[in-house]
This record gives structure tokens, C-alpha cells and sequence, in this order.
């Protein structure tokens, strides 16, 4: 058994849209399978992201 990780990022921007400006939410996924990956994932994202970044973290045991 080992572990898999899905990591989604948000990023969000005040964009034109036709006639008026909304705020546009999109994802980027990643997936991961060891911890050591799962860090340097979430500090690269760190390190090259804006000042607020949002994320959602999923934890699976896969069958090896």
C-alpha cells in the first residue's frame, strides 16, 4: 500500500469578461506520490506564487 497525494491549487484574478469584470477562479492540479515530492511541490508553488495562495490537499492509500 502507498500514499498518493492530489494537490488542487486555486488561483483567482479580477479579469474583463465581455462587458463587466468578475473574479475568475481556476484550478491546477498536481499529484504526488511521496512526501518528500509533496514538499517540494508546495514550496516551489510557495516560492513562485503570489502574496495568497489557496490549496486543497487529498490524501489516498492506492494499492501498490
Amino acid at each position: 500500500m502507498s500514499i498518493e497525494f492530489v494537490v488542487t491549487q486555486y488561483v483567482s484574478d479580477y479579469v474583463k469578461v465581455g462587458d463587466d469584470y468578475q473574479n475568475i477562479e481556476v484550478e491546477s492540479r498536481y499529484k504526488v506520490s511521496n512526501y518528500d515530492d509533496l514538499q517540494n511541490l508546495l514550496l516551489t508553488l510557495i516560492d513562485f506564487g503570489g502574496d495568497t495562495l489557496k490549496f486543497k490537499i487529498r490524501k489516498k492509500e492506492v494499492e501498490a
